[in-house]
């Protein structure tokens, strides 16, 4: 259900579900996931869509923050679908839902 909802902002390269492993994890009531968007603009367009709502109607907001980038490799070969100097924002993989503040501030800055 949820790889369907964040697919409607466009194609999805990779989805990973962090379950709770330990009785701790499983405590904070919270689990984490990262959707990796071929394109940039598709993340964005989601986390505007999607911070601070309850899509699923569960009484949980969603908090929606920018994760590390990703290269998309090609499914053929081991080669990279496009380097990083060649990347531009258009162009650049979207990146997907973290909990990192830190990641978030240090993207602010650049």
């Amino acid at each position: 259900a949820i790889t369907r909802y964040f697919s409607q902002f466009g194609d999805l390269h990779s989805v990973k579900i962090m379950w709770p492993r330990t009785a701790e994890d499983r405590s904070r009531n919270r689990v984490s996931g990262f959707f990796c968007y071929k394109f940039r603009r598709d993340a964005s367009d989601a986390m505007d869509a999607c911070s601070d709502t309850d899509p699923f109607r569960v009484g949980r907001r969603l908090k929606v923050r920018w994760g590390k980038s990703v290269l998309l490799q090609d499914p053929d070969n081991d080669d990279p679908v496009i380097s990083k100097r060649q990347r531009t924002e258009e162009d650049s993989p979207g990146r997907g839902a973290s909990n990192r503040a830190s990641e978030e501030a240090s993207q602010e800055k650049k």
